[in-house]
């Protein structure tokens, strides 16, 4: 990448994620920081020692919802005037109304959506069910308000920017980093284990029961068990019917660091995404499922127009009804009582994972979009 010609501070604000959020600080800020661009984060938390390229500016917000988005949204804005940042690139929709005052008094405004706001608002369990519908319509018109105001919009997906002006918006896509590492750690198909796993937060929607429902229903010959990566959000560990699996079909880790997802995956033979057709997932394009293919797995993903047409594609996995145990079972069975077309099926996927979906080709894009923004 060329060196960019100006060194004004660009800074990335968020009063809700983590000051070291991966699509923030480990893909944009530090790619940004890597192309020669002086870049801060602020965020919500306290002071964090990091020894990259990036500087931490916390906020130290305490209290609730609102008092983060008032409070927030007000402190942030002063403490990236106090820095002399000449960008402010901010990924919260309750900071859109600060990103536009910036605008208005003659900085550059960057609105980063990371998800479809208004169809997020609506199963938001904090709001009260009889005040989504209004909030999602006030939502709607505030990134309407955003995308008619903002330097730019950057989108984590081609359906969300369908909803911005073609003019001002770019998808960088939230396609992983270093999937490199996945390949490194695979082991050859013959010393893996019989397993599917299944690594990220455990909740009902995103299929967790019925996870544990079909690892109980593939044949038992197959010696197949579980194997489950992080953290329960209110849910037990139990299938359907409430009860608890036995240990031999179950292994769960809890919450482990990325290195521990990248051992496990490098071991099993699938990977499942099997959520339920809520219309937030539907459009997405999850992380693990890259990683699945990085690592030579196949995966057994839930049908999903955007999901079918991936795994089709590049003949990476299998596609499932996720709310049928059954066929969760079906497909799992036929991975691992096809060994040769299921390892053939993971050579394929990682292939295309290292041609078509590294995040090096998504920091190329913000990169340029940067250089424009700076040098206009």
């Amino acid at each position: 990448m060329n060196r960019p010609r100006t060194r004004r501070l660009c800074v990335h604000v968020t009063t809700v994620h983590d000051g070291r959020d991966v699509r923030i600080f480990r893909k944009e800020a530090r790619t940004l920081a890597a192309a020669g661009f002086a870049v801060a984060i602020i965020h919500p938390g306290d002071v964090i020692d990091d020894q990259s390229d990036v500087q931490f500016v916390g906020l130290g917000l305490r209290g609730g919802r609102l008092r983060r988005a008032v409070v927030g949204g007000w402190r942030a804005f002063w403490r990236a005037r106090s820095l002399g940042a000449h960008l402010f690139h901010f990924h919260d929709p309750e900071l859109i109304p600060w990103g536009i005052v910036w605008r208005l008094t003659g900085g550059v405004t960057v609105y980063d959506v990371h998800e479809d706001v208004p169809k997020a608002v609506l199963r938001k369990r904090w709001i009260p069910a009889w005040a989504r519908p209004s909030v999602a319509k006030c939502m709607r018109v505030l990134e309407q308000s955003a995308g008619a105001m903002c330097s730019a919009i950057v989108t984590a997906t081609e359906p969300i920017a369908r909803r911005f002006p073609g003019s001002r918006t770019i998808v960088v896509r939230n396609y992983p980093e270093n999937l490199e590492q996945f390949q490194r750690a695979s082991l050859p198909w013959s010393d893996r284990e019989n397993a599917a796993m299944y690594a990220g937060t455990l909740s009902g929607d995103r299929g967790l029961h019925r996870m544990l429902d079909a690892i109980q229903r593939v044949d038992g010959r197959l010696g197949a068990f579980l194997w489950l990566a992080g953290p329960l959000r209110g849910q037990a560990l139990v299938d359907s019917d409430g009860r608890e699996l036995a240990p031999t079909l179950l292994r769960f880790e809890g919450q482990v660091r990325r290195e521990r997802v990248v051992e496990i995956t490098g071991r099993v033979r699938v990977g499942l995404h099997v959520v339920e057709p809520l219309e937030a997932y539907q459009e997405s394009l999850p992380i693990k499922i890259f990683e699945y293919m990085a690592a030579g797995i196949p995966c057994v993903v839930s049908d999903f127009s955007v999901w079918r047409s991936l795994v089709e594609t590049h003949g990476c996995g299998v596609v499932v009804d996720p709310m049928s145990p059954d066929a969760i079972a079906e497909a799992i069975s036929w991975v691992l009582r096809e060994p040769a077309a299921a390892e053939a099926m993971g050579r394929r996927g990682a292939a295309a994972a290292m041609q078509h979906y590294d995040w090096k080709l998504e920091g190329a894009r913000l990169v340029e979009l940067y250089g424009h923004l700076l040098e206009t």
